[in-house]
């Protein structure tokens, strides 16, 4: 598309005579703003489809930000993935716990108690 805008010099004089080289000068005229336009008008979806893209892309964030805030209670990322893979660990124990012997249970717990050791800690270590 032309940077060059349109004076009155550029258009030609409508009194002429078809088939006359006025008429082809016209006709090639009509055809180069007919180009200018269509490029005008797809730069212009083109760019209405960016703006609306990023849109959609930073609202996207925007949710994601406050979902992790609602269910880690923090929207900084660095602390909602330690959150996270101390769930997943937790998951483990409990998994772990849950499969043990309700004596091998009690004599863990008991161990904990008279040892002051995390019982979380006992158990990680024991599950290796």
């Amino acid at each position: 598309m032309s940077d060059t805008p349109r004076t009155d010099k550029a258009i030609p004089d409508l009194a002429f005579r078809p088939y006359t080289l006025d008429w082809q000068r016209a006709q090639d005229f009509a055809r180069q703003l007919e180009l200018e336009l269509t490029e005008a008008q797809h730069r212009i979806r083109t760019l209405i489809e960016e703006r609306d893209s990023a849109r959609a892309q930073a609202d996207h964030k925007w949710r994601l930000r406050e979902e992790l805030e609602s269910l880690l209670g923090t929207s900084d990322v660095e602390i909602g993935v330690e959150r996270v893979k101390e769930a997943q660990k937790g998951a483990t124990r409990y998994e772990y716990i849950r499969k043990l012997d309700p004596r091998e249970f009690a004599a863990l717990s008991l161990f904990c108690i008279t040892s002051g050791i995390h019982f979380d800690t006992a158990v990680d270590r024991r599950r290796k």
